[in-house]
């Protein structure tokens, strides 16, 4: 397995990357990276891309020696290069490395049958949910709901099947059976980062396949056109789909860290950017001197190189960004939409017997605290006393529970929140109330629309 392109793009990017790193600047730890394999006809391209790719992360910096050294063999950079020993005595000194092993390399070829092809001008088959429809070719229909019948038109999307039934479709087959071949590579990496306090070690497999030879359908000439690809391709798959992976398992080890510069609520600039990794669509937080509690969430909009712009998502209650606070890359907190709450009522009879337990679930609306400001609940209410009564049968006792769709909206909020309701009871009535809450904990106050019934009761609620 001979791999001859890609080499002068190869080594353009070695010297686009030797004379980035040579100039760049920053506090990231500067390691090397080290690539075993055993099929060494695949080394070198898998060194370049998952050098390429570690680089590209901005996360480390990354020593060039051996680049270099790589270079000297292939290239004659004398005169570009004069200040070569004076670049690798001023290079830092190393943090630690980045060591990546490929074995268990297993290179093979599969087939795979296929009876029909795809002939968009005169394939006579469609492939539908219960497998290959035979129809008439050329005959198009529409439905006309008035008739509840289909009409014959050329600018319909139905077809007729032999089956006398109707169907949409738009990708049309011919029964030409063939085989198709497919390179499969499959491979297992081991990799272990040591730099500095970063630790991280690990493994995974990779596995990738292209078609070595397909076909596609000539219609006009009535047979098959063979496709094929060179085994080489099947390397750069795998290559970018190691990088990428080993890019993904690396990219939480070394997290950036910027400060504040600006704010304009609710925008913020921070001082990291381009040139430190930094992401559209990634997250920065600000975390307390003892970096246990979050007070605020910050997703980045916009980069430059030395400068972000984020959209603040969250901030804690009574905190303020400012200047000069240290912002940290991390993961984004996943909220669930979700609202649940449980709650015991009681009508004006105030009588035991009418009590009722709510359990209810639905969606809610949360501000920039993370507090809800509305929320629509499906609940189902089960009288008190037929609860337990069905405890103290051991659930052989039946209880009748009725449903609910209830909501709320926030009117008020100075640390304890005011809410209007609203609340539709199944075979009884709709209510409007009042409800308190202060952190999870619930007060609701229902009326009819006639105030001839109230229900009063309290619980909690996320």
């Amino acid at each position: 397995m001979k791999y001859l392109s890609g080499e002068k793009l190869r080594v353009a990017t070695l010297v686009l990357l030797i004379f980035l790193t040579v100039f760049s600047f920053g506090q990231k730890p500067v390691i090397s990276v080290d690539v075993q394999l055993d099929e060494q006809s695949f080394k070198k391209i898998a060194e370049s891309v998952v050098f390429d790719e570690v680089y590209e992360s901005r996360k480390f910096k990354v020593l060039l020696q051996d680049a270099l050294r790589e270079l000297s063999k292939e290239l004659v950079l004398q005169d570009l290069f004069s200040n070569q020993n004076i670049v690798l005595s001023d290079t830092q000194s190393v943090d630690g490395q980045l060591k990546v092993v490929v074995s268990n390399f297993n290179f093979y070829t599969t087939q795979v049958l296929n009876e029909y092809i795809e002939n968009p001008v005169s394939g006579e088959y469609i492939l539908t949910p219960n497998g290959y429809v035979k129809i008439l070719v050329g005959e198009r229909y529409i439905y006309d709901s008035s008739t509840s019948r289909y009409v014959q038109n050329s600018d319909g999307t139905y077809v007729r099947g032999y089956d006398g039934k109707y169907y949409s479709a738009y990708t049309f087959y011919s029964f030409v059976p063939h085989t198709k071949v497919y390179y499969v590579l499959k491979a297992r990496v081991d990799y272990s980062l040591n730099a500095k306090e970063l630790r991280k070690a690990g493994s995974f497999d990779v596995s990738t396949q292209i078609a070595a030879k397909d076909y596609v359908y000539d219609p006009y000439n009535n047979r098959m056109l063979s496709i094929q690809e060179s085994k080489n391709k099947i390397f750069d798959y795998f290559s970018t789909a190691l990088a990428q992976k080993l890019q993904d398992e690396l990219m939480a080890t070394y997290k950036t860290t910027g400060y504040v510069e600006s704010i304009k609520f609710p925008r913020v600039i921070i001082d990291v950017g381009d040139k430190d990794g930094v992401k559209v669509g990634g997250t920065f937080k600000i975390f307390s001197q003892d970096q246990k509690t979050e007070l605020s969430e910050l997703s980045v909009i916009r980069t430059g190189g030395d400068y972000s712009e984020c959209e603040i998502t969250y901030i804690k209650k009574g905190y303020s960004v400012k200047p000069n606070d240290m912002a940290v890359e991390s993961n984004a907190t996943f909220i669930i939409p979700l609202s649940f709450s449980i709650s015991y009522r009681i009508d004006n009879t105030f009588s035991f017997d009418t009590s009722e337990v709510s359990v209810a679930i639905g969606l809610k609306k949360l501000d920039i605290h993370r507090d809800v400001t509305s929320y629509l609940n499906f609940g189902v209410d089960f009288l008190t006393k037929d609860l337990i009564n069905n405890i103290n049968n051991s659930g052989n006792s039946s209880s009748q529970p009725t449903f609910e769709v209830s909501g709320g909206f926030r009117l008020f909020d100075n640390g304890i929140s005011i809410y209007g309701l609203g609340m539709v009871k199944f075979e009884d009535a709709a209510y409007v109330g009042l409800g308190l809450k202060f952190g999870v904990l619930n007060i609701q106050a229902f009326s009819t629309l006639s105030f001839d019934k109230f229900i009063f009761g309290g619980g909690l609620l996320w």
